[in-house]
């Protein structure tokens, strides 16, 4: 599948539709490049992204 191309997706969605009997809700895409282009941040105990306040790993 060619990610970029609508005719695909339109494919690929109804193909699923019709195998599951049921409308496609939520879509990932996962496509991307190999390997990391930042750094990446390992997260322990004290690192909690999803705690309230201020986080580096949210937008202001």
């Amino acid at each position: 599948m060619d990610v970029t191309s609508l005719t695909d997706w339109k494919r690929v969605v109804s193909e699923v539709e019709n195998h599951f009997g049921a409308p496609v809700t939520v879509l990932v895409n996962n496509a991307g490049i190999i390997g990391p282009v930042v750094p990446t941040v390992d997260l322990d105990d004290s690192t909690n992204a999803s705690a309230p306040g201020p986080s580096p790993f949210r937008a202001p």
